[in-house]
């Protein structure tokens, strides 16, 4: 499982990206409000959704988990580009949207 830092900007973007809308409470402290079921939840149970729902994404559209180094990166088919998740999935969500996709790799 990837570690995830709260409050990082590029998690945020990725957040709301896949609909998630921020809320803060009276106390200062940030939630995120669930796009499906409007449920508030912390960023932390939001991220580890979302990374789930990211593999689950990747793997459907025949993407490979690659280990290297210590951190795992995505196989793209076709090209067998390495992508980090945040970015392979991006390019998923793109390609089912736009019908194009990124050509930038590790």
């Amino acid at each position: 499982m990837a570690k995830y830092r709260r409050g990082d900007v590029r998690n945020e973007r990725r957040l709301k990206a896949a609909g998630w809308e921020v809320v803060y409470k009276k106390s200062g402290k940030r939630f995120w409000r669930d796009p499906h079921t409007g449920e508030v939840r912390v960023e932390d149970a939001v991220l580890q959704l979302l990374h789930h729902e990211e593999v689950r994404m990747l793997r459907e559209g025949g993407w490979e988990p690659t280990e290297v180094e210590g951190y795992t990166y995505w196989r793209r088919p076709g090209s067998g580009r390495l992508y980090p998740q945040d970015v392979a999935a991006g390019i998923v969500q793109g390609e089912n949207k736009a019908g194009s996709g990124r050509e930038e790799g590790v």
